[in-house]
């Protein structure tokens, strides 16, 4: 044995001590792991149930009104009540004709009455892109003409469909009795900037879609989550904040949702053109709310300029604490005012 052979037998190796895992954390992890495990399973389990629930949609909620067929797509009316002028409803940027369901009872004892939803909303098949208002004044005069002939109509409005509204007026005036803005919007109510800021908003609507609609908590929790989405929908009975909820999931709603607002944000010539109609004597209710009052500065301003449309006109605030989806809130303004203009309309005198 060589001297290097002799140093290495004396050299005794000491055993390498691993570290030892804390129990703890081994606790935690399997803990935090099991927890992950259920999660993904409730979600796939929501996924499944929301795609076969999904398909007895529509069995479970058909749709009250008529599907009207426009240019080989289905649009969705419904009318009810007897009279003339036939009141005509439009819902807002993102509503349907669910919208007015605690208005359209009260009018329909009074007058005949109809409520829609533009293509890709509510029940209607999705529709041409971009929604803009030349698009939706096309498909409502086609409606029209196909299921209430004669006209003319009084036009109920509210918020960014108040420029199709005023587009329709201009191209249609023969068409248009009289109209009721329900804190309905003019061009000029909005800055560049506020439109950009309701077009970024809007854009978050398919990351809340899939969140809520996907995994099926839309239709577990729909009566309750829907106010958390939208607060002001807390006015409206169980069943029909469900129902708006699940047609809001929708992917062709989200579509239709977003185009409208870029459409109302980009397509200045239609602004203009919007912003050029008059409206000659026929009578006008203006329904202005504190709430956007308070948020916008050139909403009042703007809510003048709708008043000053015709000869016939009055315009009423709606009161303090009074919101943007007054016919939610306080549907008695709305029925009001509705009555207000068909009573002048009839009887060719001043609104009162």
């Amino acid at each position: 044995m060589n001297a290097l052979d002799s140093i290495r037998s004396s050299v005794v190796l000491a055993p390498v001590e691993r570290p030892r895992s804390c129990p703890r954390l081994r606790i935690a992890g399997i803990a935090i792991g099991s927890v992950l495990v259920v999660l993904v399973a409730l979600v796939l389990a929501g996924a499944l149930y929301e795609l076969i629930a999904s398909t007895q949609d529509a069995q479970r909620y058909p749709p009250p009104g008529q599907l009207i067929d426009i240019s080989g797509r289905k649009l969705h009316v419904n009318c009810v009540g007897t009279g003339s002028p036939t009141v005509v409803m439009e819902a807002g940027g993102g509503g349907t004709s669910l919208d007015w369901s605690l208005v359209q009872p009260d009018i329909a004892t009074t007058t005949r009455v109809c409520t829609y939803d533009r293509a890709g909303a509510g029940w209607s098949d999705p529709g041409p892109m971009p929604r803009s208002p030349q698009h939706v004044v096309d498909d409502l005069i086609a409606l029209l003409d196909a299921s209430e002939p004669g006209g003319p109509y009084v036009l109920v409005t509210h918020s960014d469909s108040g420029l199709s509204t005023l587009l329709f007026a201009i191209e249609h005036p023969e068409a248009v009795a009289g109209v009721v803005f329900v804190d309905a919007r003019h061009p000029d109510a909005l800055s560049p900037a506020e439109r950009q800021t309701q077009l970024d908003q809007a854009q978050l609507l398919p990351t809340i879609t899939t969140v809520v609609g996907r995994p099926g908590l839309g239709r577990l929790f729909g009566a309750d989550l829907y106010p958390q989405i939208h607060p002001e929908a807390g006015f409206l009975p169980a069943p029909t904040r469900e129902l708006m909820l699940l047609q809001a999931s929708h992917p062709a709603y989200v579509d239709q949702v977003i185009s409208s607002i870029e459409s109302a944000t980009t397509n200045d010539a239609e602004l203009a053109r919007a912003g050029a109609a008059s409206l000659g004597s026929r009578p006008i209710v203006v329904l202005t709310t504190e709430q956007y009052l308070s948020l916008y500065p050139g909403w009042s301003a703007a809510q003048e300029e709708l008043a000053k449309l015709s000869t016939n006109a009055v315009h009423h605030f709606v009161g303090a604490g009074s919101e943007h989806y007054v016919m939610w809130q306080h549907p008695e303004v709305v029925v009001e005012a509705v009555d207000q203009v068909v009573a002048s309309a009839r009887g060719g005198v001043a609104i009162q």
